[in-house]
């Protein structure tokens, strides 16, 4: 089977020899994990600090791949000092807030603040019975990096990352998981709070709402301000 790989910064120094980019088709044995993969490329464990599947964060290194899956490999970040951003995945895979967490966990870090998004059963007098979220999904990952550059620019960040999921959610199903982390509580909540707000005001996702008076698309001020209607929040 092939998948394809993505080797960030100095990892590029793994890539096979007469492979020309950092990106590139691989062929692998069926059943290949993380760690084979790694292996086949001859790269030490600890020279990768994040391993993202389809670019959504996988700490499990017995994860089994799949035919035509994308595999990022990102190496440790010199000094520690910069934040960590990523990933940022937007598809139809269910929010892993603990795996959003782990990735931005530092020991620099005195604060991680977490923020799910979830599907209410109320909107403007309506009953809502389930959201459909739909994604220019290209551009929506390098939208979610730009919020978190943003944020880096802010606060004193150590890590931010970001999901947001597309397709159809029931009532109580998360829509959105961000993670941040930072020295400072402060910087971790306020952060944190900015990222939503972004989010609500320049990310290509869409939101139509089913209730008990038929379905229709949201919008409201603000471009797609409107279109979180349904949902609500919980942080820590």
């Amino acid at each position: 089977m092939n998948v394809e790989v993505r080797l960030l910064a100095s990892l590029d120094r793994y890539r096979p020899s007469g492979v020309a980019g950092r990106t590139f088709r691989l062929t692998v044995p069926d059943r290949v994990t993380t760690a084979d993969l790694m292996s086949l490329l001859h790269i030490p464990t600890g020279s990768v600090r994040i391993v993202a599947v389809n670019g959504r964060h996988q700490p499990d290194p017995h994860f089994v791949l799949s035919d035509g899956d994308v595999v990022s490999l990102l190496p440790p970040l010199a000094g520690g000092s910069p934040a960590r951003l990523g990933p940022f995945h937007v598809g139809p895979q269910e929010i892993d807030l603990p795996a959003l967490r782990a990735v931005v966990a530092d020991p620099a870090a005195g604060a991680i603040v977490t923020f799910e998004g979830v599907v209410r059963n109320n909107a403007r007098g309506k009953t809502v019975t389930h959201l459909s979220y739909e994604a220019y999904e290209p551009m929506a990952e390098e939208v979610l990096a730009q919020i978190a550059r943003e944020m880096t620019e802010r606060w004193d960040l150590r890590g931010v990352a970001m999901s947001h999921r597309v397709g159809s959610l029931a009532v109580g199903e998360a829509s959105i998981g961000i993670a941040v982390s930072a020295a400072h509580r402060k910087d971790a909540f306020a952060a944190c709070a900015y990222a939503m707000d972004r989010i609500k005001e320049i990310l290509p996702v869409w939101k139509k709402e089913f209730a008990d008076d038929g379905a229709s698309w949201v919008e409201g001020p603000g471009g797609n301000e409107g279109r979180r209607s349904g949902g609500e929040g919980r942080i820590s």
